[in-house]
């Protein structure tokens, strides 16, 4: 989510991204990290024309704004936990990254809120031809927001990486 959200923006400064997270406080020490690579010495030296001036741009704990050709609404990055205020801001990029965690497990309620989330970014892309949704997800239930997805979503690819091999061993040993 870090590397990949900046690398693109770096690449294409017009982009707008929204990264989602069960929590804001997840978003918020993601972005830190960008701001830190993007105020680093080498970052600066690789792409002196993408640096912004922090107290010309929003550059805060929810959005980084790096140098950009024009003027939008949003800010090269934002990000937001479910739930978040999202309304009238358009991207060219949603990353859903863990929308589920051990809460939305154990609470109906929450796990719905989950997936409100997951469904209205459709409804926040610029272009929903051209833009894109990426989902990252733990999974932490039968019925969870990529169980879901992979039911309703059409044009979905998928990777999942298994826990166990098919032996019933466990695919990193020394971990689980």
């Amino acid at each position: 989510t870090i590397a990949g959200s900046l690398r693109r923006v770096t690449a294409d400064p017009k982009l707008r991204v929204l990264l989602v997270n069960e929590t804001a406080l997840n978003t918020s020490k993601w972005i830190g990290l960008m701001q830190d690579i993007v105020m680093s010495p080498i970052y600066k030296a690789l792409y002196p024309d993408r640096v912004p001036d922090p107290l010309k741009v929003r550059w805060n704990s929810t959005q980084l704004e790096l140098r950009r050709p024009a003027s939008w609404p949003e800010p090269t990055i934002e990000g937001i936990g479910v739930g978040g205020a999202s309304t009238s801001n358009h991207y060219d990029r949603i990353i859903n990254d863990d929308l589920v965690g051990k809460e939305a497990r154990e609470s109906p309620t929450v796990m719905e809120k989950a997936w409100d989330q997951r469904k209205l970014s459709w409804s926040l892309l610029v272009n929903a031809s051209k833009s894109c949704i990426s989902d990252y997800c733990t999974r932490w239930h039968p019925d969870d927001v990529a169980a879901r997805a992979m039911k309703t979503v059409g044009n979905l690819d998928t990777f999942i990486m298994p826990l166990r091999k098919e032996d019933g061993s466990p695919m990193w040993p020394a971990r689980y």
